[in-house]
């Protein structure tokens, strides 16, 4: 009920924030966002994994592998909400501004955990906007629901008639210790059938390496290092109103990874799932879907942990079971 009332509460005040700076600045412009999805795969937790039991002459005790996947009954899986603005100035500099907030309760019923978890966030988008290309900088930052990361990278977009090319790169750093990092990529194509109607495909990849130094999970002081690789593909398809400054999307995205560790003397697993989201989105500065792409608010922040995709985030917990250790 918590998650509805606040994507409610989000798109009305980004409705009421936009229409107060289109009249203030015609140069200003917003879009904002709601979202409901669903993981079809989160009823059955497909996780597969490998473990070992140390040598006998080993001086650490055999405590078996803990993995807890997924096995969700809510129906509710998933809401999020968002909002971005952007400016586009004479000299070609181009700012960018979002909020966002994502709410999961996929791992509600998950042994240990048995809660929902919400994140947040925020970035900004500083660039350069040429007559068919913007390329610039993003800094972004947010919570996961446990810890607070920033992500600084790199992203641009280049235009043709009908078709753009986007992409972009992140280094995301957990704030409190220096012990969990990852490097995403995504690149993707957002083809327009009309000016109101377009079908974007993406591919994304991150690799994430967390290390402790005992004392976490182990019952003697030991190093330990957790590594995650992923890939996700995604399709979307979107539809705006001719006459109303509405539309309506859908995404599909399927990720796996694949975790390596030594803790819990767990070796590897694999892991797996699709995500189905429908949402609504409201324009307020753009004349068509085409418009918004080349002089609105279009870059989306795209890191793994927290926001709209957090899908490190997700595939983490699904191997562990529980968020990840402090």
């Amino acid at each position: 009920m918590t998650a509805k009332l606040f994507v409610l509460l989000t798109a009305v005040c980004g409705l009421v924030m936009t229409a107060i700076s289109a009249r203030a600045d015609d140069a200003l412009r917003w879009v904002g966002e709601a979202a409901y999805g669903i993981d079809p795969m989160a009823t059955s937790g497909r996780v597969s994994a490998t473990c070992v039991t140390p040598p006998p002459n080993s001086v650490m005790a055999p405590r078996g592998c803990r993995i807890y996947p997924v096995h969700a009954s809510k129906s509710e899986m998933l809401q999020e909400g968002s909002v971005r603005f952007d400016k586009l100035y004479d000299s070609g500099l181009a700012l960018q501004v979002d909020a966002m907030l994502h709410h999961d309760e996929s791992l509600s019923d998950v042994h240990i955990i048995s809660r929902p978890l919400t994140d947040y966030g925020g970035a900004l988008h500083l660039g350069y906007r040429g007559a068919d290309y913007r390329f610039g900088a993003i800094l972004s930052a947010g919570n996961d629901g446990n810890e607070w990361f920033v992500s600084p990278g790199i992203e641009g977009q280049y235009f043709f008639d009908n078709v753009t090319l986007f992409g972009q790169t992140l280094l995301s750093q957990r704030l409190r210790s220096h012990n969990l990092q990852s490097v995403s990529l995504a690149l993707g194509v957002r083809a327009f059938l009309s000016d109101n109607f377009t079908l974007e495909s993406s591919a994304g990849g991150a690799f994430s390496r967390r290390s402790w130094s005992g004392g976490i999970t182990w019952p003697i002081s030991a190093p330990g290092r957790d590594e995650v690789g992923m890939l996700q593909l995604a399709g979307k398809a979107e539809y705006r109103f001719d006459s109303l400054p509405l539309g309506l999307f859908f995404k599909y995205r399927y990720s796996t990874g694949a975790l390596h560790s030594n803790d819990y003397y767990l070796m590897s697993a694999i892991d797996s799932g699709s995500l189905f989201t429908l949402g609504i989105r409201f324009y307020v500065g753009s004349g068509s879907l085409i418009d918004h792409d080349r002089n609105g608010p279009s870059l989306e922040d795209g890191n793994p942990w927290y926001g709209t995709n957090p899908f490190l985030r997700r595939v983490y917990e699904s191997f562990r079971g529980v968020p990840i250790p402090t």
